[in-house]
């Protein structure tokens, strides 16, 4: 094996190992809070605590699904980047992997420009004009 396979398989660990556990924390806590906390009494007072951990989550899952567009959430592995991406960004907001990662490679090419899929030209300081737009050409469920 030689060290560049051996940095490669390590680095695959990691990312695998970090990305299941922030998909196992946002699962527990997701389904948790939604399903069995009480909105009442002492356990109102945990909803903005699980608001700002399910929020950090979220984060983490699109951080995992950006490392697997990259290749480099499990370096060397476009099967395993696919599948944890696809899951990361489900989990997220429903986005589709697929639309989204060859779109996210034309948007490091030109950002902030026309020629950004995530940049609306037309609105170009307007907020809810840009995430309607964005929101439709990612979202997965049709």
């Amino acid at each position: 094996m030689t060290t560049s396979t051996k940095i490669h398989a390590r680095q695959t660990a990691i990312g695998l190992s970090l990305a299941t556990a922030i998909a196992l924390a946002w699962a527990v806590l997701h389904i948790g809070s939604v399903f069995f906390l009480p909105l009442e009494g002492p356990s109102l007072a945990l909803a903005p605590l699980l608001v700002l951990a399910l929020c950090w989550l979220n984060v983490g899952l699109f951080i995992v699904a950006h490392d697997a567009m990259h290749g480099s959430l499990a370096p060397g592995r476009p099967a395993l980047n696919l599948w944890a991406g696809r899951l990361a960004l489900a989990f997220y907001a429903g986005f589709s992997f697929d639309r989204l990662r060859p779109k996210h490679s034309e948007h490091h090419k030109s950002p902030g420009t026309a020629a950004d899929p995530d940049f609306n030209a037309d609105h170009p300081t307007a907020f809810w004009p840009w995430y309607l737009a964005f929101f439709r050409q990612y979202f997965g469920l049709r």
